[in-house]
């Protein structure tokens, strides 16, 4: 049965020459030494199923596990679907980089934008424009195996193509032509897909993988507050004055509060542009490498001393609604007499090149 299996795509394993610091970084990760099991679950069943939490590596290194394995030879692709655009880019840049491989190779396909070619052998997209291949294309002749990552989010594309997907692997394997269907889950809840027979004749395996625990401290305000945008503003205020050096994630309901209160940080912080010498920047991020290392000390998030400003400042005129979208990332490292604050708003329609500018904290070690 195992044979008849795998007798569509004769699988040469592929050698990778990583650089040693990427061996390093890999060796880090808890789904590195699950890669046999997930291989041979591949190897034995059309559908499996990968349940990790995120850290632990599954959006990165399952496509190269399949790489490596030979399941994009004979002209054949890894496709890889992502919910958002700037996941699909930046991912594909971190696996062409750990594969030691160029664009080529690894590459991404988004809404108007792409850099896929005839030599492409891992694309990662968006899950539009799989469904947009599949109106051209039903069985996806040219892949050899699909990962459907962030499935748990529960996206109206991504529950259609388990359904169509489901269907193509059936009729794949009627053709002696196998599809690989791999789905990438952060939660357990994944009853939904395993249990459903009308998906999936057979119960697909699941793989739990463990993930690596960082210490967190989760702190509740006593009284909820009514404006919750001022309340975030201050939270910032206090984090970014408080606390070491690191990064702010703010998550809130809409563009319209993001853009609200990038200008609102953007106006108490603003951007000053600095005249150092050639060789003073790897000082400063040594400086800051530094700070960020060092132990958060205990305090009170809920205890201000910070300036506060009417509403009305937290208000975008018509004339100011773009304002933050005009700010460049600047060329220069940016410093205020005390310590910088780089805001930076981030949406779904936010234009890829402004959304890629949130890459360039991991380079610069900036505060967000």
């Amino acid at each position: 049965m195992n044979a008849k299996r795998n007798c569509a795509v004769k699988k040469q394993p592929i050698l990778i020459n990583r650089t040693p610091e990427i061996i390093e970084s890999r060796s880090k990760l808890p789904i590195i030494g699950e890669e046999q099991v997930i291989m041979e679950a591949i190897s034995e069943n059309d559908v499996i199923i990968v349940v990790g939490e995120t850290g632990s590596g599954k959006t990165t290194q399952v496509p190269q596990f399949l790489y490596e394995a030979g399941y994009a030879n004979e002209n054949m692709m890894i496709g890889v679907t992502e919910p958002r655009r700037i996941a699909a880019i930046s991912v594909s840049q971190r696996v062409a980089k750990e594969l030691n491989e160029t664009s080529d190779i690894v590459s991404y396909l988004i809404r108007f934008e792409g850099n896929v070619g005839p030599n492409t052998k891992i694309k990662f997209m968006t899950d539009g424009v799989l469904l947009k291949e599949i109106q051209n294309d039903f069985l996806l002749n040219k892949y050899s195996s699909i990962i459907l990552d962030e499935a748990h989010e529960r996206r109206i594309f991504t529950d259609i193509l388990i359904g169509i997907l489901s269907r193509v692997v059936r009729l794949r394997r009627k053709r002696s032509n196998p599809l690989k269907l791999i789905i990438m889950s952060a939660t357990l809840k994944v009853d939904d897909f395993s249990k459903n027979e009308k998906l999936f004749f057979d119960k697909p395996p699941i793989i739990l993988l463990s993930s690596r625990q960082f210490p967190v401290t989760i702190h509740f305000n006593k009284i909820t507050p009514i404006d919750y945008l001022a309340e975030a503003y201050n939270k910032v205020y206090k984090i970014h004055t408080k606390l070491p050096a690191g990064a702010i994630l703010v998550f809130l309901t809409g563009k319209l509060e993001v853009r609200q209160l990038v200008l609102k940080l953007r106006k108490v912080f603003p951007y000053k542009e600095s005249d150092f010498e050639v060789g003073s920047k790897t000082k400063c991020k040594t400086n800051l490498k530094k700070e960020m290392s060092k132990p958060l000390p205990d305090i009170n998030l809920d205890d201000y001393d910070i300036e506060r400003h009417s509403d009305d400042e937290l208000t975008l005129s018509e004339n100011s609604s773009n304002d933050e979208d005009n700010d460049e990332v600047p060329r220069k490292i940016m410093r205020l007499t005390s310590s910088p604050l780089w805001v930076l708003p981030l949406y779904s329609m936010l234009p890829v090149h402004k959304q890629s500018k949130v890459k360039l904290l991991h380079v610069l070690h900036k505060d967000l």
